[in-house]
């Protein structure tokens, strides 16, 4: 069934953003760019996971130069929920009951080590990193990103709409976008 969604440029993610993840997205993404210049539609439903296995797909969603439309359905949090709005802009969907979480890397307490101190470091640039793209999707500032998704955010799809998260809300009759 997946083969035949990738022949009509379907990818899903039903599953935590993992290294395998992101090595079976990237290579479909890459593989559909290199046979057609249709849009892609990228399903997200997904309990979030790994910040690079995450910026790993966002940096192939951009790289190749087929529209990666988006659409999040069901569960939708974290690295997820910034997949879906990483799609092209204008063509960031979700379906009327997902649930869509959002948070930010945090900090549970000061470093202590070296080795302690090179990951706290990597959290805080990872954190950075993914609030000042959000600022990018959402025309927000930073600040404004840090401080709303410092700790976990639940948002309906209006409240997703709203915040800028996504461009539309897809009604429950059955089209594609």
């Amino acid at each position: 069934m997946l083969d035949r969604l990738l022949r009509h440029g379907i990818l899903h993610i039903a599953e935590p953003i993992t290294d395998r993840t992101a090595e079976r997205v990237t290579a479909a993404l890459l593989l559909l760019a290199a046979e057609t210049d249709r849009p892609v539609t990228l399903y997200i439903s997904s309990p979030g996971g790994s910040v690079p296995a995450g910026m790993a797909i966002y940096d192939v969603m951009r790289h190749i130069d087929n529209d990666v439309v988006t659409i999040g359905l069901g569960y939708c949090a974290s690295m997820a929920q910034f997949l879906v709005s990483a799609g092209t802009p204008g063509k960031r969907y979700a379906l009327p009951n997902a649930r869509m979480m959002l948070h930010l890397p945090s900090f549970a307490q000061a470093p202590t080590g070296t080795a302690e101190a090179g990951r706290h470091e990597e959290l805080r640039h990872s954190r950075d990193r993914v609030a000042g793209l959000i600022a990018d999707f959402t025309h927000r500032e930073v600040g404004q990103v840090v401080r709303d998704f410092a700790d976990d955010r639940w948002l309906t799809p209006d409240e997703a709409l709203e915040y800028g998260l996504i461009d539309h809300v897809l009604d429950a009759t059955p089209q594609r976008p």
